[in-house]
Order: C-alpha cells, then sequence, then structure tokens
C-alpha cells in the first residue's frame, strides 16, 4: 500500500470516530437539558401552592397542590415524593399548623435545589422564615 492511501485511510478513521464520539457527547447533554428542564418545572410548580398557604387564600390552592404532586410523583426523588404526599395529606385533614411548617421546609429544599442548579450562592433558611 501506498503511504498517501493508509495516511487517508488514518485520518478518515480519525474522523469519522471523533464525529461518533461528539454525536454520543451531545446526545448525552441533550438528555440532561431536558432532565434538568422537567425538574425545574417540577420545583416551580410548588410555588403557587407555598403563596396560597402564605396569603391563606384557598382559591386554586387544591388544584395547584395536584397539579404539583403529579409533577412530583412523576420525577421526584423519594423523599420529594414522601414531603409531597405528607403536604396533601395534611391538607386533606385541614391541619393549617403543621401544613405551613412543611411547606416552608419543603419550599427552603426547593430553593436550595434551584439555586444549586442555577449556580446561585445558597442563602440562609432564616431568609426565608422571616418572610412566611
Amino acid at each position: 500500500m501506498e503511504p498517501v492511501l493508509i495516511s487517508s485511510l488514518i485520518t478518515s478513521s480519525i474522523l469519522v470516530t471523533g464525529w461518533f464520539v461528539n454525536n454520543y457527547f451531545n446526545r448525552k447533554h441533550d438528555i440532561f437539558l431536558k432532565s434538568l428542564e422537567h425538574k425545574h418545572e417540577m420545583l416551580k410548580s410548588y410555588i403557587p401552592v407555598a403563596e396560597s398557604l402564605l396569603i391563606a387564600d384557598q382559591n386554586g390552592f387544591e388544584d395547584n397542590l395536584r397539579k404539583s404532586q403529579i409533577l412530583f410523583l412523576m420525577y421526584g426523588t423519594n423523599e420529594d415524593i414522601e414531603t409531597i404526599n405528607k403536604i396533601v395529606e395534611l391538607a386533606q385533614k385541614n391541619n393549617i399548623d403543621e401544613l405551613q411548617k412543611s411547606s416552608t421546609l419543603f419550599l427552603q429544599k426547593i430553593r436550595n435545589e434551584l439555586r444549586e442548579d442555577l449556580k446561585i450562592k445558597k442563602l440562609s433558611n432564616k431568609s426565608l422564615e422571616r418572610n412566611i
């Protein structure tokens, strides 16, 4: 074989391999971005629930809570699912004091996760407690 042909084969092999490797990593990155998008949608779904509790507004509270629960059941961790189910249970029992405490803790967790994902410095939990 001639050196030019060998050189062309090696170059082509390297080029094709690089193309497949690049495609693999791009696909992996796209999947990561989509999962992050779903996670943020899930976390932000709880904000209207917390707002309703904060201003003691029952309009839409149950619907928002159900929508949020569905998203947490689909995309949440075991801890998230347990927490949202506990909040739903407290809401059904009309245990407002415990509901507000659990909601505050859950909102702190959500806030910290969002800030971590967005690479924003964490705030102390005291800053949220003062506002609620």
